[in-house]
């Protein structure tokens, strides 16, 4: 018999190849019960792995409340989602629950989920201010992981607080020095257009460097993607006058772990012209890359009770 859970949560993550599901208590946002992840590929709709999550679980789907982050564009019903063959309908989804799920781009939960992060185990790389949530501001979330996203969280002066997400990964990249154009050159070779995470996610080892006669060691390559995704991430915060802080999340983290690195970012991050005052006073942050987005999804349900 299905276990009587409606006063609590599902909490769905579906990033890419892997589902994670899980049960949160409204009560205590850091108790996540139930836990289990899932091959995407081993489910030809998102909703027969919902299904078969229910019957693993022991739980009934109709009449829980249920969050949903996804590695993806989030329009009005139908999802598709990155790096996963599943397209899904939000309406679809409200069927089997029994009310409408609450879907959001992984990008813009993390946004969320940078309120109740420990401060102390994020590591600033650079930047005066110090961040509060508290007070009306705009914070901006790059996530570097599987693609390249970008968000934006928003305190009004009248308190209320939402979050915005994008597609700015996909936005045209804009080389600054000779190697960037020499690698932006031979990308245009064989795509319409070259973007930000094309370039960010071109591997050292991919044939255009071989093919293309471009010598570069690992330490320059890595100093490349440190300038890179430093004048991506500045330009964003700049576009969204995001100036009271920028969060760096994502598995690919360990590029900003080397000084060399961080400087090299930083460098980019605050060449922004007349604005480069603004810039250089912008708090950023490294954040701890997480198992899964499950946290984030519970702080997502609790901040849009509160706010409701």
């Amino acid at each position: 018999m299905s276990e009587d859970i409606e006063a609590k949560w599902l909490l769905v993550d579906i990033d890419g190849e892997v589902a994670n599901f899980g049960i949160g208590d409204p009560n205590n946002m850091s108790n996540i019960s139930k836990v289990k992840s899932y091959k995407t590929a081993e489910f030809p709709t998102a909703t027969d792995c919902f299904i078969g999550y229910a019957k693993e679980a022991g739980i009934a789907l109709k009449g829980i409340k249920c969050g949903v982050s996804v590695t993806g564009a989030v329009g009005l019903d139908s999802v598709r989602l990155q790096r996963c063959r599943w397209v899904f309908s939000i309406t679809g989804l409200s069927y089997l629950l029994g009310s409408r799920p609450l879907v959001i781009n992984d990008s813009q939960l993390k946004s969320w989920s940078n309120i109740a992060a420990d401060q102390k185990t994020m590591v600033k790389l650079g930047g005066d201010g110090q961040l509060d949530f508290s007070k009306p501001g705009k914070w901006v979330t790059i996530n570097y992981t599987g693609g390249l996203g970008a968000s934006m969280l928003c305190r009004e002066a009248d308190n209320r607080v939402f979050a915005v997400d994008s597609e700015c990964g996909h936005i045209g990249f804009a080389a600054q020095d000779a190697l960037q154009e020499q690698v932006q050159h031979f990308l245009a070779r064989t795509r319409s257009r070259v973007t930000y995470e094309q370039m960010l996610f071109l591997d050292r080892s991919d044939p255009l460097f071989l093919k293309s006669g471009i010598a570069i060691n690992q330490s320059e390559y890595d100093a490349m993607r440190a300038s890179v995704l430093g004048a991506f991430a500045g330009d964003i915060a700049l576009s969204f006058v995001g100036w009271s802080g920028v969060f760096m999340h994502g598995g690919n983290d360990h590029l900003l772990k080397d000084a060399a690195m961080v400087a090299a970012f930083n460098t980019k991050f605050e060449d922004k012209g007349n604005f480069k005052s603004a810039m250089r006073g912008t708090p950023r942050y490294l954040v701890p890359d997480l198992q899964n987005n499950l946290p984030g999804v519970a702080q997502m349900m609790a901040m849009q009770n509160t706010l409701n």
